[in-house]
């Protein structure tokens, strides 16, 4: 980008007498990572991977050293590609909103540089470079998050005897077909009509993936934590808020029926029952209290597989924005958890349809968000499901 320091929104030229016309902002290419205003140093990120070989990156340097001036010839500035920088703190928001610590920022567009070259070819002297601008706010000012997926008291179930959290992915797919079973009896209608709980729409929908989640309640992170699941939390997303009644109705189906309630699982026989006593580990605070950092409690399958070190970070921020959660301020991807009872990411026993790169994640963010947290491709599969991780452990 060729945004200065000091940039600021030229509405009025004195000298000239000449109004500058108001231009219409589009989508930002870029976003800034220190205080705009007087700062001495200013990055810029590329928000996809750059991807260049050696030849190209030594090019694309010697480019960087021959910039000696951003903008106008009062800007001096010095350039240098650097691979790994600070944190974000200024990002790009809608147009539609409004905040007034709002800071337009100039940025490209589309066929910038070609609009540039025909300026320089037909044009004797380049009185104005054109630019676009896009509203940008610190990362102090972003709106409140909100979670994606609510856990409900009445949308939790009590298992017994409890099971070691290693098999949870095996059992979540016999929990899911008990599951839509109940539905269909529960609520008396076709299966087409409740893909909200499955997440498989026919193909004469038009719905979205969106569905019900469905997340282990375990025993961690306590001193004498031994990583057993004790519940079962369905998790319903903001969207289906108003059928949280069918989903109590097809638990209610499930937890008292005795046949549906019986789950033969391995050496198990598992009884599905209503949430009794005052287990914190079933506590739906215990999941959903305010937290600055998050560690899994089930690995996390990761949705692309990096095929470097630069692009693990690219890939984390993809995944926190599909599943709707704000950008952390870092990240650590680790065979094991640092919560008490948690096994290793490599001891799951994972069915055969999560491939692909599986670990244990930390995520720090900048200020405390709610829970529940859910992250990666299994995250309605109750994969990738995280828990509040104190200050104190490190």
């Amino acid at each position: 980008s060729f945004v200065p320091a000091n940039e600021f929104v030229p509405y009025y030229n004195k000298k000239s007498r000449r109004r500058y016309k108001k231009i219409r902002p589009y989508n930002a290419k870029t976003w800034t990572t220190t205080t705009i205003k007087g700062a001495p140093e200013v990055y810029f990120f590329f928000e996809n991977e750059l991807k260049l070989n050696k030849g190209e990156l030594e090019t694309f340097k010697k480019l960087l050293s021959r910039v000696s001036r951003f903008g106008s010839s009062r800007n001096p500035v010095v350039l240098e590609l650097v691979e790994v920088g600070p944190t974000p703190n200024y990002f790009p928001i809608d147009v539609e909103s409004y905040h007034p610590s709002i800071i337009p920022v100039r940025v490209f567009y589309p066929g910038f540089l070609n609009d540039l070259e025909r300026r320089h070819r037909y044009t004797p002297q380049i009185r104005t470079i054109p630019t676009r601008y896009w509203p940008y706010i610190h990362i102090e000012n972003l709106p409140n998050y909100e979670p994606a997926f609510n856990l409900l008291p009445e949308l939790r179930i009590a298992i017994e005897p409890s099971i070691p959290i290693e098999f949870w992915s095996v059992f979540v797919e016999k929990l899911r077909s008990k599951l839509i079973a109940s539905a269909l009896s529960a609520l008396g209608t076709s299966e087409e009509n409740f893909t909200w709980i499955h997440g498989h729409p026919s193909p004469k929908s038009t719905d979205d993936p969106l569905h019900v989640a469905i997340a282990p309640l375990a025993f961690v992170g306590s001193k004498w934590a031994d990583g057993n699941v004790l519940g079962i939390a369905f998790l319903l997303p903001q969207k289906y808020l108003h059928k949280r009644s069918e989903l109590a109705a097809t638990l209610w189906q499930l937890t008292n029926d005795p046949r549906a309630k019986k789950l033969k699982f391995g050496p198990w026989e598992v009884q599905l029952l209503p949430p009794a006593g005052n287990q914190k580990s079933l506590s739906p605070y215990r999941w959903t209290q305010k937290s600055r950092r998050w560690a899994t409690i089930t690995p996390v399958i990761w949705e692309r597989h990096p095929r470097r070190l630069q692009d693990e970070a690219s890939i984390v921020e993809l995944m926190l924005k599909n599943a709707n959660l704000p950008r952390a301020v870092s990240y650590r991807a680790v065979p094991y958890s640092p919560l008490k009872g948690v096994p290793a990411s490599k001891d799951f026993l994972l069915t055969s349809r999560w491939k692909g790169l599986i670990t244990h994640m930390v995520l720090e963010f900048e200020k405390p968000i709610p829970g529940p947290v859910l992250l990666g491709r299994g995250k309605y599969f109750g994969l990738g499901f995280f828990a509040p991780l104190p200050e104190e452990v490190k």
